[in-house]
């Protein structure tokens, strides 16, 4: 029986997973760490290890770096699953030494194709041990016949099985390049096997050949009407035999050749829209895909945050760069995140400032609103950081012009008034302070407390006033 690791904290997820693996004839251990999930593999030694990717202790990423670095476990496939697939996580899960990639919630048939093919490559499939090939009779003199005869052509790496029953335990436990299966058996005959093998998607593909006294043109039609590669009467002429087992093989070995290039050009495919999903805003990268560009737009009632770092250039004056980037690094990701929290989207970063907006691509309910929950969080959260930087948010809202630009490089990027007055806006904030333009405070007055800062003069405006904005309402 092939063993899984199953690497997991969630119960509900290992509940459902493991009842549905073991229905399918694997045995899971489960791991509910990183630190655990290395610790076991090594002890345990699993065919294969199933990797959340969000684990306490040590996350999936890391855990999956020890594993490969060690080398009694580097040879263990890891298939590397999330629930919360980001951009680029695939990428780091692959970085990471992951074999393969999947989401949750699990599509089992995917998962288990998945889990086969991870196994075939380390157990060998058609390698050193040669193709593997199940011989199916109830007879036990035809079962050592034919066995023979295939060690004979060179064939050895052979599993039998007594009736149809336990071809598919069989089937469960490895992958196999082709079934030899009788048809008249007790428990389960070889039509019901044959039906089965080609409802199961993890099976479909395994080609088999149907050997049976049975050579009326009835049952020769059934069986290939159910899925058979070729059917042989017995007792079978050695030379067809040989010619057949041959032709199928290099048909099944062709046919994972053709798998594993689709499944290399989907993989390269996908890391090549999150790549695209990471430079531009998803709504964007549709519209390229389907039409080749992102013309430039006008939007009406858009919600524009900038956030910069209060004495950020004195910051960079005292302090390695390699520590200015590794702060300003954590700074973008803690940002990023409250950002998609309130639904907004990032635009870009200019250096230390911070650019979203809310309502552009994606409808929210009202776009100030949520970008001054999110600005108050960003103060908030930039306390947190291991900078501990005092940080300044500006909001306007209005019209913009959006679109892509450039050929070679793509930037996706905004223009108006609306724009230069909420940079305008952020550079006359206070230190950890959330500051609105009247235009937007007009919008939130119901929903914010807060006070009005005056009338402010800004460069090309003239006199605008400004609102702090210190709380929500809820």
């Amino acid at each position: 029986m092939t063993k899984i690791l199953y690497v997991e904290d969630n119960e509900d997820n290992v509940y459902m997973l493991t009842r549905r693996l073991a229905r399918k004839g694997f045995e899971v251990i489960v791991a509910n760490d990183g630190e655990q999930g290395v610790a076991m593999a090594a002890a345990e030694m699993p065919a294969l290890i199933l990797m959340d990717l969000s684990l306490p202790v040590l996350d999936g990423w890391e855990a999956t770096r020890q594993l490969k670095a060690a080398p009694e476990t580097r040879d263990i496939p890891v298939i590397a699953l999330t629930a919360h697939a980001m951009a680029g996580d695939a990428e780091k899960a692959f970085a990471a030494g992951c074999d393969d990639y999947d989401t949750k919630p699990v599509d089992l048939a995917r998962l288990l194709e998945k889990n086969l093919r991870a196994v075939a490559r380390r157990s060998g499939g058609m390698t050193e041990e040669g193709p593997a090939l199940l011989v199916v009779d109830d007879n036990e003199d035809n079962r050592y016949t034919l066995t023979r005869r295939l060690k004979r052509e060179g064939y050895t790496n052979l599993t039998t099985a007594n009736d149809g029953r336990e071809a598919l335990e069989a089937l469960a436990q490895k992958p196999f390049d082709l079934v030899l299966l009788d048809i008249m058996m007790p428990v389960m005959n070889g039509y019901e096997v044959l039906e089965h093998i080609n409802g199961d998607e993890a099976l479909r593909d395994i080609p088999v050949i149907m050997i049976s006294a049975l050579d009326d043109i009835d049952s020769v039609v059934k069986c290939i009407e159910l899925g058979a590669q070729d059917y042989l009467p017995k007792p079978f002429n050695p030379v067809l035999l040989r010619a057949r087992i041959g032709a199928c093989l290099e048909k099944k070995r062709l046919h994972d050749r053709e798998v594993e290039y689709l499944r290399e050009i989907e993989a390269a495919r996908k890391r090549s829209d999150e790549l695209l999903g990471v430079i531009l805003p998803l709504p964007a990268v549709k519209e390229l895909k389907e039409t080749d560009d992102v013309k430039p737009r006008r939007y009406e009632n858009v919600g524009v945050l900038f956030a910069d770092i209060v004495s950020f250039t004195s910051y960079c004056d005292e302090n390695h760069p390699e520590t200015v980037v590794s702060h300003l690094q954590a700074f973008v990701e803690a940002f990023e995140e409250v950002a998609f929290k309130h639904g907004l989207e990032k635009i870009k970063t200019i250096g230390d400032a911070f650019m979203a907006t809310a309502g552009l691509l994606e409808p929210v309910d009202d776009e100030v609103l949520a970008c001054v929950r999110c600005g108050l969080d960003m103060v908030a959260a930039s306390q947190e950081l291991p900078a501990h930087w005092h940080v300044r948010v500006g909001i306007h809202h209005g019209p913009v012009v959006a679109g892509i630009i450039g050929r070679r490089k793509y930037s996706f990027d905004l223009w108006g008034d609306t724009v230069n007055t909420a940079a305008r806006v952020c550079s006359h904030a206070g230190r950890d302070a959330v500051v609105l333009s009247e235009t937007a405070w007009r919008q939130v007055t119901e929903h914010c407390r807060g006070e009005s800062l005056g009338g402010i003069p800004v460069k090309g405006k003239g006199e605008i006033e400004m609102f702090r904005c210190d709380a929500v309402d809820d």
